[in-house]
């Protein structure tokens, strides 16, 4: 799995996500989720998947906790 186009998929999700990450909308952050994982799915996951997969949980926790701010 360590291919020029895998590795190069890679670096492009990781720098998606850290882009995502810093506009600090968790609309952002999981649309990055979703590109990445989809892509993944077509390239190979890489050893930390679950990065993605735990700033996509993160994203939506903060969602369902600014909706129920009172």
């Amino acid at each position: 799995m360590d291919s020029p186009q895998f590795q190069s998929n890679y670096i492009k999700q990781k720098k998606a996500l850290v882009r995502a990450k810093k506009s600090g909308s968790p609309n952002t952050i999981i649309d990055a989720c979703n590109a990445a994982l989809a892509s993944f799915d077509q390239h190979g996951y890489p050893d930390q998947w679950h990065d993605w997969e735990r700033a996509k949980y993160d994203a939506q926790m903060e969602l369902n906790l600014k909706k129920r701010a009172w």
